[in-house]
């Protein structure tokens, strides 16, 4: 898996935590994938990322682009800010003269968020200072990552920085709305929705099932709301076997995301930045994502920092933040930053990895 991080795609939810989707491209379950996606106009707006898959998307699927970001840099990336005041995003993300001007190779592991083929996700969204606003679960899968969308520039400490990638040009193009050019400049199959059988979730304050239809999506029963789960009492999620053979992970129950610093947040030059929380001792990662961009393209920046619970704080490297574009101001369908607390398993599957998924996370925006 060797080269996952280099192409990461990040979709960022706008609008309502946890409103029906009437856009395809507002949660972290819209990654333009397959065409036989493009009915499901349900999404959940309950992740931040790209860490599954959507409906195909003509920008990613058309063969546009004469060379990738890796051969010419940050500079051609598309700016899809839809803000004055981002026109020239990718111009400031990185000085020229920087030691890392290009894509850095990234380590042969998957990326926390993005390279998954499916996911069983929990979600509890909370107000800053802890308070719960609401909650839901998503159930998919599909038949393949998805396609790529961001690129690792550089990382340092805790933090990465990615910019949204250029687009491939495969000789001879790929097939329009069924294939992709990936960064290897090779067509690759746009994944599709496949299904994992009935999906039971227990140890909740009470029971769901996921049940797929005849074109492999779920619907979640009952409908998901307030808490979800107990910090520290195990859940376990089942799934009976499909296409994607059946299956069993627990996870124990994440405390609240609690944050105390005023919205929204302020990246502020001529030092290192400090995002803190209040840590809860579930032994959770938490995971600190920025986004800018508009929904429905990937961001043009984000800056992407884990850390344990137990340290209390996120240190963004000075660098990372003056290198980050101008934020603020009047935007359309911004992509919101989010920071959660995290359990994660990860199970293996003929079409790529599947994350079973309890957080606690909070949304916010930012201005820099």
């Amino acid at each position: 898996m060797k080269g996952i991080l280099a192409s990461i795609q990040i979709l960022a939810v706008a609008g309502t935590l946890l409103a029906v989707s009437c856009n395809r491209g507002e949660s972290e379950m819209d990654i333009r994938q397959g065409t036989d996606l493009s009915e499901d106009a349900a999404a959940l707006d309950l992740l931040p990322g790209d860490g599954s898959f959507g409906d195909a998307d003509p920008d990613v699927t058309a063969d546009a682009g004469e060379d990738s970001v890796e051969d010419q840099g940050p500079d051609l990336a598309p700016d899809t800010a839809g803000d004055a005041n981002q026109d020239a995003l990718l111009d400031t993300s990185l000085d020229a003269g920087d030691a890392h001007p290009d894509a850095v190779e990234p380590p042969a592991e998957f990326h926390p968020l993005y390279d998954f083929a499916g996911h069983v996700l929990l979600a509890e969204l909370y107000e800053p200072g802890g308070k719960l606003m609401s909650s839901g679960i998503d159930v998919r899968f599909g038949s393949g990552p998805q396609p790529p969308g961001s690129t690792l520039m550089y990382e340092e400490g805790p933090c990465q920085y990615l910019v949204a990638a250029g687009e491939n040009k495969c000789t001879p193009a790929c097939e329009a709305w069924t294939q992709y050019c990936g960064p290897d400049k090779l067509c690759h199959d746009i994944p599709h929705r496949v299904s994992a059988g009935t999906v039971s979730i227990t140890g909740t304050k009470e029971p769901f099932q996921a049940n797929p239809d005849q074109s492999a999506s779920y619907v979640v029963t009952p409908d998901p709301s307030g808490d979800l789960f107990e910090q520290g009492k195990s859940v376990v999620v089942q799934a009976s076997g499909g296409d994607i053979p059946a299956f069993e992970v627990s996870l124990a129950g994440t405390g609240k995301m609690d944050v105390q610093w005023p919205q929204p947040l302020v990246l502020k030059n001529g030092s290192d930045n400090v995002v803190t929380w209040v840590p809860q001792g579930d032994d959770a990662t938490v995971e600190l994502a920025i986004l800018i961009g508009w929904h429905g393209s990937p961001p043009v920046a984000t800056l992407w920092c884990t850390a344990p619970d137990s340290d209390g704080q996120i240190v963004i490297p000075q660098k990372m933040v003056e290198g980050y574009p101008p934020a603020g101001g009047i935007g359309l369908f911004q992509h919101m930053s989010f920071i959660r607390r995290v359990h994660r398993d990860v199970v293996e599957t003929q079409f790529g990895p599947v994350e079973v998924t309890l957080s606690g996370q909070i949304w916010f925006s930012i201005e820099h």
